[in-house]
């Protein structure tokens, strides 16, 4: 019978969760950033939400109108459009591979052969006539997720001050 003894968590046991969710987290507040600069571009300010409006204080059943804030747009449509108002306006992009990286993170399959090895992120393309490609591979070593989840809050930074300008 297998030992099931735990074992004492080791530094790299409690670091990359924390990393990860840290990534997790700063693309989510990217999203809403994007969202939220996206709808301040498209209403008129007479016609926005009021500064104490509240996302989280809606209700279960609640309908409210479709804008930036609500619609289905996925991650890299929104960052392609925010892109797009950008360059009309002259003011820095969003690198496009934070799209595809959280895309990757959202849909493709993380695996390691064991404990003591970093998972390895893989995203596969749509199947084509029985086969599939692989469009996205990523080490998910403790260096790299510092480094992805400093990229993407340099992005979401740059937004939120994009959002207070417009405000």
């Amino acid at each position: 019978m297998q030992n099931l003894t735990p074992r004492t968590p080791s530094p790299y046991d409690v670091e990359y969760p924390a990393r990860l969710g840290r990534l997790w987290a700063n693309l989510a507040v990217l999203e809403f950033a994007l969202r939220v600069v996206l709808y301040l571009l498209d209403t008129p300010r007479d016609q926005r939400h009021p500064p104490t409006y509240r996302v989280a204080d809606l209700r279960v059943g609640e309908s409210i109108p479709e804008t930036w804030i609500t619609t289905w747009e996925n991650f890299s449509p929104l960052i392609a459009e925010y892109n797009r108002r950008c360059a009309e306006l002259g003011r820095p992009r969003i690198d496009t591979a934070i799209g595809e990286l959280r895309n990757a993170l959202a849909h493709g399959s993380i695996s390691a052969q064991s404990a003591n090895e970093p998972m390895t992120l893989i995203r596969y393309e749509r199947p084509r006539a029985g086969t599939v490609r692989v469009v996205n591979k990523h080490v998910l070593t403790l260096e790299w997720l510092s480094q992805q989840s400093a990229r993407v809050f340099e992005a979401a930074a740059m937004v939120l001050r994009h959002q207070q300008e417009l405000r």
